[in-house]
């Protein structure tokens, strides 16, 4: 699954790199966070290639957050809440981003949200160094890094996923359909 991973960042960054988009303040917050969000990807590969899964496992929730984040910011946001941030104000809660995207045609289903809220507080366990996080530090006679293959392997699959979401809807933001047949192709032909 590593070399899969490696192909996918691979591809996402040369594709998503072509697109282009008119800079208002709704396009420039929701493609920063959604930049953010593949970065996020990239950095979760590179740490587990360095053996610190801790860390790359830490890096997921923030990858989710700021994509759903952005959805909301692309779609749902008014411009006083697009400002409000901009000038500081805090993000609404999760439930009410989530809420304001189940509105959405193509997240009417609950789906989506569905999935969030099951991964969210083992998410948050792993980013908050929470009683997972920790035990998988605990080995029979010594604390270390006792992270099984297949822990790695999904972790590697989730941070697939949300990226290629994430790079769809970067792809819808820029009205690039041909962009986002490219990363369909891509992902497919890499996750096959």
């Amino acid at each position: 699954m590593r070399r899969k991973t490696e192909r996918w960042v691979q591809s996402l960054k040369s594709l998503t790199s072509k697109l282009t988009v008119k800079a208002d303040d709704r396009n420039r917050l929701a493609l920063g966070l959604m930049y953010a969000s593949n970065e996020h990807c990239c950095s979760i590969y590179e740490l587990c290639g360095k053996n610190i899964p801790s860390s790359a496992f830490a890096l997921l929730r923030p990858q989710l957050e700021a994509h759903v984040r952005s959805l909301w910011v692309a779609r749902c946001a008014s411009m006083d809440e697009i400002n409000g941030i901009y000038a500081g104000k805090e993000f609404p809660s999760k439930n009410v981003i989530l809420t304001a995207i189940t509105e959405l045609e193509e997240f009417r289903d609950g789906v989506f949200k569905d999935k969030v809220n099951q991964m969210w507080k083992l998410l948050c366990d792993f980013t908050h160094g929470g009683g997972v996080q920790g035990a998988w530090h605990i080995g029979r006679h010594e604390i270390g890094s006792y992270f099984e293959k297949c822990q790695i392997e999904t972790l590697y699959g989730l941070t697939c996923n949300i990226s290629y979401l994430n790079s769809i809807a970067m792809a819808k933001v820029c009205n690039s359909e041909a962009i986002a047949t490219k990363l369909t192709d891509s992902y497919k032909r890499i996750h096959k």
